[in-house]
């Protein structure tokens, strides 16, 4: 999730586990239904910003994500580029019930 500005913005990567869905509200996250897990693997969230030349930014947990409950971690985005950002969601190997996952959003100028 982006806060919609140049500046910062969280992404949130989650919902591992068959029915598990991501709320975002007030700009917490969190998880409901089925029984939430992590992935065996790596979670990775690859993003790219909306400059001429982008810009593609790997984030990965334990290494630059934070691991906030069982299958829900965030990444703080630093948002520099006014524009439409896009980013993808994978765990390696795949989640039962959770594939890869792309989002985009939008940075206005400041």
């Amino acid at each position: 999730m982006a806060d919609g500005i140049v500046g910062n913005g969280y992404l949130v990567a989650g919902g591992f586990g068959p029915g598990v869905t991501v709320s975002i509200v007030n700009g917490v996250a969190s998880l409901s239904g089925g029984t939430p897990t992590d992935p065996a693997g790596t979670i990775t969230i690859v993003v790219t910003d909306p400059s001429p030349t982008p810009v593609v930014t790997t984030y990965t947990y334990p290494a630059s994500m934070t691991k906030v409950s069982v299958g829900l971690y965030t990444v703080l985005v630093p948002c520099t580029v006014a524009g439409t950002w896009e980013a993808v969601v994978a765990a390696s190997p795949p989640s039962t019930g959770y594939g890869a996952a792309k989002t985009e959003w939008t940075v206005a100028p400041t």
